[in-house]
């Protein structure tokens, strides 16, 4: 299997990436600027690119099977960084679409953010409403990219979304092969944070990160 990781070098991205290298998997990592430190050394191919340039994103799919696709914006502070919303939400399109006018299968991460969070005396499951009118712009970027991926698959598109809740790095040293069994549908394991969307396959969610109690 050819995988596309966009983001690969990030936190998550890092670990998926050893994850789909110990599996025997070839891995294609696009990120802007040069190959971070995460991904010194690590057998893959490395795209320097953004998921805002098509250019870049369809040069990074040829000849891959499946595209994870991590890349986002992360910001939280009042004042935000103007990219949260390019990122999160029109570079997910561009990888929605190049997935979909390719046929290729998209795993698309999400976040808990992306769910409403009232009333906080009820658990926060996938039940509940995309953010969309949250008044934190993170959390309204984190949701409206995935009515992005849902509105991709009813015109088609193959696709996966899963919400991590925070992740910390005591998590990530045990995340390995249980993340590459979430990612790659295999683990059969059943957890509330996990999104299943009408139209988006079903796939379990990260073990560590869906666990606010670890």
């Amino acid at each position: 299997m050819v995988a596309l990781v966009t983001g690969g070098g990030g936190r998550l991205g890092n670990v998926l990436v050893r994850a789909l290298l110990e599996q025997g998997s070839e891995v294609r990592v696009l990120e802007p600027g040069r190959r971070p430190i995460s991904l010194e050394a690590l057998d893959i191919d490395f795209v320097s690119g953004s998921v805002l340039d098509a250019g870049d994103v369809a040069r990074s799919m040829e000849g891959v099977d499946v595209v994870y696709h991590l890349a986002a914006k992360i910001d939280l502070r009042p004042k935000k960084d103007p990219m949260l919303f390019p990122i999160n939400v029109d570079g997910t399109r561009a990888v929605a679409e190049a997935c979909l006018s390719s046929g290729v299968r998209m795993v698309h991460t999400s976040s808990h953010h992306a769910v409403e969070r009232e009333p906080l005396d009820q658990p926060l499951t996938e039940e509940k409403p995309l953010a969309i009118h949250e008044k934190c712009d993170y959390h309204r970027s984190k949701a409206i990219g995935e009515t992005v991926i849902l509105d991709s698959c009813r015109r088609g598109l193959d696709a996966t979304i899963v919400n991590p809740l925070r992740v910390s790095p005591d998590v990530l040293n045990e995340l390995h092969y249980n993340l590459l069994l979430c990612y790659t549908g295999k683990s059969r394991r059943s957890d509330p944070m996990h999104r299943l969307r009408r139209n988006a396959r079903w796939s379990p969610p990260l073990p560590g990160c869906l666990r606010p109690s670890r």
